[in-house]
Formats: structure tokens, sequence, C-alpha cells
């Protein structure tokens, strides 16, 4: 088994204690920036907040991970060479995230929905597209070995039980579904109002909210399932 091997840090910022000391912190900086980018009184200097929260959250995980290291398996050694393939996701997961940054400083400055919705929506084509050819999201090429048969036993148990919970939600969401039909409500209702709207051609921001402050994404999320 291998190990990620990270930059050593000094001592006194490997320790511990500074690495607890900074996570309370980001904690309440992220508390700070969640209040000052909460309407109605939206202030953009909460970015700012919330970017002082992941850099010192980032020490915190990173001293954790140089004090506990996180064992890989031979086949993925921690940092291998990078090939033209991988240069190539860097540079489409640096492209993403640059455009994220965009959308995200258009929103805090009230830039107009319709452009920032393409910028956003490209962004996370970019980064997904990176992610696959880094590997992130591509299986682990090594071959698997075969199953015990016990295993497939507690497999196949596994299945059945997992076909049970399914029927059972199945039964209770069908039974009685035109007289009495379960788990509908005002909340459920209203949003599924929202998507209407939308469909009906009511012109609607993902980034904005719907009702009682549900985010307006879902909406859109409920239309591609109407």
């Amino acid at each position: 088994m291998t190990t990620r091997r990270l930059p050593a840090l000094p001592a006194w910022l490997a320790a511990p204690l500074p690495a607890a000391v900074a996570l309370g912190i980001a904690f309440l900086l992220a508390l700070v920036a969640v209040s000052l980018l909460y309407p109605p009184g939206y202030s953009g200097t909460g970015w700012l907040w919330g970017l002082g929260a992941a850099i010192l959250a980032a020490y915190a995980f990173i001293n954790l991970q140089r004090r506990q290291p996180e064992a890989l398996s031979p086949a993925n050694p921690a940092y291998p060479a990078l090939p033209a393939r991988r240069r190539v996701a860097l540079l489409l997961l640096a492209a993403g995230l640059v455009l994220a940054v965009v959308t995200a400083a258009g929103l805090a400055l009230g830039a107009g929905h319709d452009i920032l919705r393409w910028t956003w929506l490209a962004s996370l084509v970019l980064l997904l597209a990176g992610s696959y050819f880094f590997g992130a999201l591509r299986g682990d090429p090594t071959p698997v070995p075969p199953v015990p048969s016990a295993d497939r036993r507690q497999l196949a148990l596994e299945l059945a039980g997992f076909a049970l919970l399914m029927a059972l939600a199945f039964f209770l969401r069908l039974y009685h579904l035109r007289q009495m039909p379960p788990g509908i409500f005002v909340d459920e209702t209203n949003a599924a109002l929202d998507a209407i709207r939308i469909m009906e051609g009511r012109p609607d921001s993902p980034f904005g909210t719907g009702w009682f402050e549900t985010p307006s994404l879902y909406a859109f999320y409920l239309v591609t399932l109407f």
C-alpha cells in the first residue's frame, strides 16, 4: 500500500492544536459568510469571509492528512507523472473554476442571470470533463477478483432486501392514489406550481428562489421530470 505524501509543514503548524483552532475559526467565518450572503441584507463581502473559511479549513484537513495519511492501492500512486491527457484535464478544471468564479462574482455584482446561467453551465461541463480526463470519474482499470460464494449469498440477500424496500415504497405511494395521495403537502404542490409556471413561459432565473426560499433550480429539475 502507498500513501499520499504532502509537502512538509513547520513543526508548529504540523501540530494538531493549531489545526483544530483553524477549523473552529473556519466554522465561525463560514457562519459570518452565510449571514452576509443571506437576503435581504446581502453583502458581497460574504464571499471574502467564505474564502477565508475555505483556506483555514483546507489547512486543517491537510494537517490531518499529513498526520493520518490515506492508504491507496498500489495501482493508484499518490502523485504520478502528468501525461498529456492529465495536463489537458488540469486545463479543463482550471477553466471551469475560472468560469465558476466569474459566475459567483457576477451574481455578487448583480449581473444579468440570462448570461450567468450559461457561464455556470459551461463551468459545470468543463469541471466534469476535466474530472473525467483526470480519472476521477473513470472506473478502476485493475481487474476485479472473483467474488466468493459467501459474498454472493450476502449480495443476493442485500438485493432482495432492497427490492422489498422498493416494493413497500411503491405500495405506500400508489395505494389509494386517486382518493388519498400520501406525502403530497403544500411544499410539494407549490414547488410544482412554480415548475408549471416556468413551463407556461414565465421567465425565471435558476439562481433565484421560489416558494418559501426554495431555490428555483429545484423547480427547473421538476420541469425536466414533467
